[in-house]
């Protein structure tokens, strides 16, 4: 997917970084990183000393981790209600089924699959090879780890963390704050 957009990272540390790389695999120039808490630094500034004008003619990439889950949401939240432009990225070598909806700030990387029918919701992220079979539903703020997989019609609520190789059953409906460590299935299926 490639764009003309320009965009800051929220974020400065390991996980945006990877944001800023796929960022510019996917044609976006990225202006910098935004931490309130880091030291001052080339390239990295605060939120608040950004012109709120900006949000129009760029996007925030989200760079926070799933390590915080509610404050990665508040961050989200707080970008959004400032007018800030929240692009999704896919990876050029992503495969996103054209009956998918990915919706805004979804971070989509390399090998990785939303396919036909299949629904992100806002500011998701799906690692290398993470799988969201068909029909399936991911609620806002979910992060997959590397190989996850949601099978076909499963629902996966908000603010969840699928580990690396977790799997997901067919049809099942997982709440909110969901999280499967690595290697683990959920094989229970909704009636």
């Amino acid at each position: 997917m490639k764009t003309s957009l320009r965009a800051y990272v929220y974020g400065s540390r390991d996980y945006a970084q990877t944001v800023a790389r796929l960022a510019a695999e996917c044609g976006v120039e990225v202006l910098g990183f935004v931490d309130d808490f880091a030291p001052p630094q080339a390239g990295v500034f605060r939120f608040d000393d950004l012109n709120p004008q900006a949000g129009g003619e760029c996007g925030m990439l989200i760079g926070v981790g799933y390590n915080d889950l509610p404050g990665r949401w508040a961050l989200w939240q707080r970008v959004r209600q400032a007018g800030w432009r929240t692009p999704s990225l896919v990876h050029p070598h992503a495969h996103v089924a054209p009956t998918a909806q990915l919706a805004e700030g979804c971070v989509v990387m390399s090998h990785a699959i939303v396919d036909h029918g299949a629904q992100l919701g806002q500011a998701c992220v799906l690692w290398p090879q993470a799988n969201v079979s068909h029909d399936a539903h991911v609620g806002d703020n979910c992060f997959l780890s590397p190989q996850a997989l949601l099978c076909g019609h499963a629902r996966l609520g908000s603010h969840s963390f699928l580990g690396a190789a977790s799997v997901v059953v067919d049809r099942a409906c997982l709440p909110e704050g969901t999280r499967l460590k690595m290697g683990q299935a959920h094989t229970r299926r909704n009636p």
